[in-house]
C-alpha cells in the first residue's frame, strides 16, 4: 500500500568508533510515514528472513535493535526522509564488528497501512 518509492540507505558518515555524530540515512522514502532503522549484527544476510506482515524481507538479521520511528516528512509521494543518530563509543573493544542495517517504514494510505523496506547495509566499525 505504501508508494513505489527507491528507499534509498546509506551511511551519513564514517563508521569510526568515538563518532558521536556517525548517523544513518533513509532518503526517497514514503512520505509522511514513520522510518525505523533496523541494526543487525554481522553483515547483510545471504539468506533473508520473511516476515508476512512486511512487504519484503528482512536481511539484517539476527537483530540487535532498531532506532526510531522518525517521522519522514515530505509532500510528494517519496520525499520523505529519516537521519536516524548513531553515535558510536569510543572503545577499541568493538573495532572490526560489522553491523547491518536496513530501513522499514509504515505508510498510513487511504485504503489501509502498509510497508516499505530499503535494500541492507553493511559496515565495519573502525578504530580511531
Amino acid at each position: 500500500l505504501c508508494p513505489n518509492c527507491a528507499n534509498q540507505h546509506t551511511l551519513g558518515n564514517d563508521p569510526v568508533l568515538g563518532n558521536a555524530d556517525f548517523h544513518l540515512v533513509f532518503d526517497q522514502a514514503p512520505a509522511r510515514s514513520l522510518a525505523w532503522a533496523l541494526i543487525g549484527a554481522g553483515p547483510c544476510r545471504n539468506s533473508p528472513i520473511i516476515t508476512p506482515l512486511l512487504c519484503g524481507p528482512v536481511w539484517s538479521t539476527p537483530l540487535l535493535g532498531s532506532l526510531g520511528p522518525i517521522p519522514t516528512g515530505g509532500i510528494t509521494p517519496c520525499s520523505g526522509a529519516a537521519v536516524f543518530a548513531f553515535p558510536l563509543p569510543a572503545s577499541a573493544t568493538f573495532a572490526g564488528w560489522v553491523l547491518s542495517s536496513q530501513c522499514v517504514t509504515l505508510c498510513a494510505t487511504p485504503v489501509g497501512i502498509g510497508t516499505a523496506m530499503s535494500s541492507c547495509l553493511s559496515f565495519e566499525l573502525q578504530g580511531s
